[in-house]
């Protein structure tokens, strides 16, 4: 169980950077700019399971 903490503790610290950065958007502090993001090569199948 406690080595469940680490790996769920650094989840949630990017779901809060996540928000954060939502956040920002949304008060026009952060300007956004298209760019191209290839998805599968970012994460694999077995991080999904």
């Amino acid at each position: 169980m406690a080595g469940n903490c680490q790996p769920n503790g650094n989840y949630l610290l990017s779901l809060i950077d996540e928000i954060l950065d939502i956040a920002k958007t949304n008060a026009q502090k952060t300007q956004l700019s298209p760019a191209v993001f290839h998805f599968s090569s970012k994460i694999s199948l077995k991080q999904l399971l």
